[in-house]
């Protein structure tokens, strides 16, 4: 048999699995708050082109909250799974604004 010389593995990042944002307040008007709809700002998104690739991508808010509860946990109390961080998920529905 030949001796294969195999090219050396390239180390290569990660995917990228989640960007941070930011909550900037809901959807309003002068007079009226609509509070099922937020405005959210995501880091590198400057232009509505960036906006584009989020289009329908699902958004997660994670919270700390003062008590745990038992669903979705991986600390166990009593036989039950517990947890203080609790999740509120969303959807990118739209660009807001010109920019």
């Amino acid at each position: 048999m030949a001796d294969v010389k195999r090219a050396p593995k390239v180390a290569t990042k990660p995917p990228r699995l989640y960007v941070k944002g930011s909550f900037v307040t809901f959807r309003r008007s002068n007079a009226n708050q609509r509070n099922h709809c937020a405005i959210l700002q995501i880091e590198g998104v400057n232009s509505k082109e960036d906006v584009e690739f989020y289009l329908g991508k699902r958004v997660a808010y994670i919270y700390k909250a003062k008590r745990a509860r038992g669903k979705h946990s991986r600390i166990q109390k009593d036989n039950k799974q517990t947890s203080r961080f609790r999740v509120i998920w969303g959807k990118i529905q739209r660009a807001h604004g010109n920019n």
